[in-house]
């Protein structure tokens, strides 16, 4: 039996084309570094919800020690979280407030 040929189409499929330099550039603009921040406070916020989560449903089986632990463990990382986000929300009022003079 021969072999079957390929369809143009099956050869067209071959790497996605390279970015343009206004693709790259748009891309930049959206992370820019309140996103960033914002993202990184998200990510410690998430950290402490899954230790709380953790905690409450092992409870029965870890002692009082270990659960004290892991809400002073959240706590330190929504402290984080609320400071980053309360130092991006200062700046961006102050960069306002230059703007409206």
């Amino acid at each position: 039996m021969p072999a079957k040929k390929k369809s143009p189409a099956t050869q067209a499929k071959t790497k996605p084309a390279p970015k343009t330099a206004a693709q790259k550039k748009a891309a930049a603009v959206r992370t820019s570094p309140e996103e960033k921040i914002a993202a990184t406070a998200l990510k410690w916020i998430d950290e402490a919800a899954s230790l709380l989560r953790k905690s409450v449903s092992t409870t029965a089986s870890t002692s009082a020690k270990t659960r004290i632990e892991a809400k002073q463990k959240a706590q330190t990382l929504i402290t984080k979280a609320h400071g980053t986000l309360s130092q991006v929300l200062d700046d961006s009022t102050s960069m306002l407030k230059k703007a409206l003079k």
